[in-house]
């Protein structure tokens, strides 16, 4: 349920809603934007489930539609009025990266995402070190082109720092490559994939080598058995004749 009552507004987690926005979610891609925001914008849902985050007293229900949210504007701006305090309740809750994953896909929400030394705190937490390096990945590949050297270099920057002896180093300076050199990894695999087509060439030229070898053996052998026989009948008709 959704809906004000009594001037109270009253948010169910299980309300037609809620269960419309994660089916929305079902299969969509990073980059791919959450494909009922629209429609739910125009019909004036959006505005009432912002109502409910910042007029409601109740933490829990605060939190459960602040969740929401961040699937709705999935790799789009969050609105203004709401957009440090519902990205601040996620990262007060490193739990919550998922949500944080599903902002940092939108540009525009990098600057509030990265306040308050926040790369720091990513560059630094072994506790969700998978977590952090995958939000990590989706703040660079997701920031705009024009930007993304100055955000490669604050992590270039920090990273020394803050994780020099830990794995986070090497890959986060892996995803930084990676991410300069996109054809990279694809002139790798083709290489790859060009020495295995080599092995196999080489397989089948020795099994072929092999083949005519063998063939070469039997022509020979049987050249010198057919030679072995005439010289046999040869001797025969000699010993006939005399």
């Amino acid at each position: 349920m959704l809906k004000s009552e009594s001037n109270n507004i009253i948010w169910d987690s299980n309300c037609i809603t809620s269960q419309i926005i994660k089916v929305g979610l079902i299969n969509l891609k990073v980059g791919q934007q959450h494909p009922f925001r629209q429609q739910l914008q125009s019909d004036g849902t959006v505005v009432e489930l912002i109502s409910v985050f910042n007029t409601c007293d109740d933490q829990y229900i605060h939190n459960d539609v602040a969740h929401y949210l961040s699937i709705l504007f999935k790799a789009f701006k969050l609105p203004l009025e709401i957009n440090k305090e519902i990205i601040k309740i996620f990262k007060d809750f490193p739990i919550n990266f998922d949500e944080l994953g599903f902002l940092a896909e939108s540009p525009d929400n990098h600057v509030a995402i990265l306040e308050n030394n926040y790369v720091d705190f990513l560059l630094g937490n072994d506790k969700n070190a998978e977590q952090s390096i995958n939000l990590i990945r989706i703040l660079i590949e997701c920031e705009s082109e024009k930007d993304r050297s100055q955000i490669i270099l604050i992590f270039k920057k920090r990273v020394r720092f803050i994780s020099r002896e830990k794995l986070i180093f090497q890959i986060v300076n892996k995803i930084i490559d990676d991410i300069k050199n996109p054809d990279k990894e694809e002139k790798e695999k083709l290489g790859r994939e060009e020495m295995k087509k080599q092995l196999e060439r080489d397989k089948e030229k020795e099994a072929s080598d092999s083949s005519e070898m063998a063939y070469e053996y039997y022509k020979e052998t049987q050249e010198e058995q057919l030679k072995q026989e005439k010289e046999i009948e040869l001797e025969r008709r000699k010993d006939v004749n005399i």
